[in-house]
């Protein structure tokens, strides 16, 4: 999902945690707290990021929807969506199977069959799978990971469709790489991009297990309904070093090595109906629906060194001291999230050229909180919203047959995992959304355009607490912004606009800045320098032609605008950045296909995260030019 966010228009991605495995995805100014699996949100919130991932084996496509999706989603984010469409059975026989080698001794395996399992063709099984074990351009860190998956989809009826299935993953990382320091004033050390500043014997384990089911049936009158439910379940294990500060020693690092624990258990449910409507002579879409989620997660400090070792960043030996202390539990942390939904929509057809939109959804949510603790639990109460209205409203004028206008309006309301200083979740992130835009298709549809402008304001939004929880660590706590507004532009472009060319691409320009905030120097100022203005991407593809047609070459691009972290006394900074790569594909015949992919071709230095005033060890390299030759085969 990691390469996913990084191709789309739009989305960016962020990760500044244990390890590289996990990221934040952030669209127009704002986090996105849930990916959706199949339409079904799955919150990756707070320390829900460790334990949900998203190996792409599973999944046949991947949808992305930028602006509020909270009519479906419920709760949801302000500027966008994820969501991934697992695969489904096929009757006809599949078998894929991939092999890749790469930089830094990147193996990969991957394989993909499907088939019917009876003579009608009523039952149908697939099942796909991946093996991956790759070292690091950071020294000592490797990662090793599987994914299972399998499905299988049976026809009750000529009307009614079952599906059931699961997936495992499992990623081994030894080696924890949790970044590099800046100097006490926020400047780059400028250390070698394989730099890696911890204990060879840190790790961190995450499992994955997925159980879910799906029935659809096909009524009368064009209609249908299908009942959805998943369960998951995930955790996370993790041991390594923190690395502080030494006022006036900017090479040395007082060293506390310590462990944690995170789990998350999460059923989702959705029922719903579609299908047409008839009135003033003219055919409409409608949707009903209701929706449940029920989530339980938990944090707890599994390891604690009592003590602490100098270290020396010019003279790091990551062998030279194990991992030090014992099992502990001073902190623990649980929270449990409930929420119910009923949701109906409709597409009227108000003329040939104009279409309205309109629905709502009422939400039912509650969340208990324990705070930090160490041996007494004591569950609280932190938020009961009773049929919580969302209201959602949309036009779209056909202009011809190649160009449409929208507008959209809708509201946002989403509980929040952020904690205060005192262990309590904050209020709801609230406000409005609205864009306007116009999008386009050309060459009979094989081309499309889209331009957008949004405005969303919102209230109560996380920020860190830095005055609180200056050291950050274990407990870093939050406080709610004042009042935020998110200002910008969203282009993108795909399709084929020849035969044998593709392209996908996009420009966002993002301004969010506070208009109200209890502390009155924010005002006017951006909200998350750490994320950027401008974003530009663009992919393409081209198959040569005549004599070449077994040849296909491709490129790629990515630019970024200034990212900064700035707190008092401190400045880290990491200018305007663009990278570029290039593809080659071989059709050897029509079941092999050779490529290959060279990412970063100028090997340009940048940092894709950066560190904090309280961290001392937070930034961190983009990937240098690396390689990947893959062979695929496909029956």
């Amino acid at each position: 999902l990691q390469e996913i966010a990084k191709v789309t228009p739009g989305i960016y991605s962020k990760g500044q945690a244990v390890s590289d495995q996990e990221t934040n995805y952030y669209a127009r100014g704002f986090v996105l707290n849930h990916v959706n699996v199949d339409g079904l949100p799955v919150d990756v919130s707070g320390f829900n990021e460790r334990n949900v991932s998203a190996d792409m084996i599973m999944y046949d496509r991947v949808e992305v929807v930028r602006g509020a999706t909270g009519l479906m989603e419920g709760a949801g984010a302000p500027a966008g969506s994820i969501n991934l469409v697992r695969k489904r059975p096929t009757a006809a026989p599949l078998f894929n199977a991939s092999a890749s080698v790469g930089s830094w001794n990147n193996k990969q395996l991957t394989i993909d069959t499907s088939r019917a399992l009876n003579e009608s063709g009523s039952l149908r099984g697939r099942v796909a799978a991946s093996w991956r074990d790759s070292d690091s351009f950071v020294d000592v860190t490797n990662t090793k990971n599987y994914s299972v998956y399998g499905i299988l989809e049976a026809d009750l009826s000529p009307d009614t469709t079952l599906g059931v299935g699961f997936s495992l993953q499992r990623t081994r990382t030894d080696g924890v790489f949790i970044g590099l320091p800046t100097y006490a004033d926020g400047s780059h050390m400028k250390l070698p991009r394989s730099t890696f500043l911890n204990n060879a014997d840190s790790f961190q384990d995450r499992d994955n297990d997925v159980y879910f089911a799906d029935l659809e049936t096909r009524l009368n009158g064009g209609w249908r309904s299908k009942f959805a439910v998943t369960h998951i379940n995930a955790e996370s294990a993790s041991r390594y070093a923190n690395n502080f500060r030494i006022p006036g020693q900017p090479l040395q690092r007082s060293q506390e090595d310590t462990g944690w624990a995170y789990g998350t258990q999460q059923v989702v449910a959705d029922m719903r109906f579609t299908g047409p409507i008839e009135l003033f002579g003219r055919q409409h879409e409608m949707i009903i629906g209701a929706s449940y989620r029920n989530d339980t997660s938990n944090a707890s400090e599994t390891w604690d060194s009592s003590t602490s070792r100098i270290v020396n960043i010019g003279n790091w030996n990551p062998y030279a001291n194990a991992v030090s202390g014992g099992p502990a539990e001073p902190y623990n942390w649980g929270r449990k999230t409930r929420e119910k939904g009923l949701y109906t929509a409709a597409n009227f057809n108000l003329s040939d050229a104009l279409k309205l939109i309109v629905g709502g959804r009422f939400g039912w949510y509650t969340q208990d909180v324990t705070g930090w603790y160490e041996t007494n639990k004591k569950w609280r109460r932190s938020l009961e919203e009773s049929a919580k209205f969302i209201p959602y409203l949309g036009l779209v004028y056909d202009v011809d047959k190649q160009h449409s206008l929208y507008a959209s309006a809708t509201q946002i309301f989403e509980p929040q995992s952020a904690m205060d200083v005192n262990g309590n979740t904050l209020d709801p992130r609230e406000g409005t959304n609205l864009e306007v835009g116009i999008k386009g298709e050309y060459f009979g549809g094989q081309l499309n355009t889209s331009a957008a402008i949004f405005r969303i304001t919102e209230t109560n939004r996380a920020i860190r607490d830095d005055q609180n929880c200056p050291t950050g660590g274990a407990i870093s706590c939050s406080r709610a912004a004042g009042e935020i507004l998110s200002e910008g532009v969203d282009l993108q472009i795909s399709g084929s606009p020849l035969p044998g060319w593709q392209i996908a691409g996009g420009y966002t320009y993002v301004a969010a800045k506070y208009t109200m905030d209890r502390n009155p120097n924010n005002i006017g100022k951006p909200v998350a320098t750490d994320e950027p203005r401008h974003l530009f991407k663009l992919y393409t593809n081209y198959r040569l032609p005549g004599s070449l047609d077994k040849w296909n070459v491709g490129a790629s691009a990515y630019a970024q605008g200034k990212t900064s972290h700035v707190d008092v006394g401190y400045n880290t900074v990491q200018g305007a950045y663009a990278i570029f790569g290039l593809m080659a594909g071989y059709k050897v015949n029509d079941n092999i296909q050779l490529k290959l992919n060279i990412d970063n071709i100028f090997d340009r230095a940048y940092y894709q995260s950066l560190d904090y005033g309280w961290s001392g060890g937070l930034a961190r390299y983009g990937a240098p030019r690396n390689a990947l030759l893959t062979l695929n085969y496909k029956m």
